[in-house]
């Protein structure tokens, strides 16, 4: 996929691919997602964040699953594992690795470019 590529969702080879530009964001909650079906591959085209990842076995749930969208939130903890990811580095996330991106690296937000393919399982 080309640098280009305006943002949304786009459907490549049985995968779904989200091209992303966003404002990273000063972390203030402690929600999560998790997936079931897809494991996210999150890439940084350009720009930086930090992502935090928790097992969501180990979790409270805040909402059900939709399995529409494949999602669910659970409410965090103390206790994450904390990833700082800056242009050309990815991340994958399988089922039940609950993780909150976008999160402004030192406070400080940045934009960022971001391409997330969504493997089905």
């Amino acid at each position: 996929m080309r640098n280009n590529a305006a943002p949304g969702r786009y459907e490549k080879d049985g995968m779904k691919v989200l091209v992303q530009d966003y404002e990273t964001y000063v972390f203030t909650d402690d929600l999560y997602e998790s997936h079931r079906k897809y494991a996210d591959i999150q890439f940084i085209w350009e720009g930086r964040e930090e992502i935090h990842m928790i097992d969501s076995r180990k979790m409270e749930r805040e909402r059900e699953y939709v399995a529409e969208n494949d999602v669910e939130v659970f409410k965090g903890q103390d206790h994450y594992t904390s990833m700082h990811l800056t242009d050309g580095e990815c991340v994958c996330f399988f089922p039940y690795e609950a993780h909150k991106p976008s999160i402004a690296v030192d406070d400080k937000p940045s934009r960022t470019r971001k391409i997330v393919v969504k493997v089905e399982l």
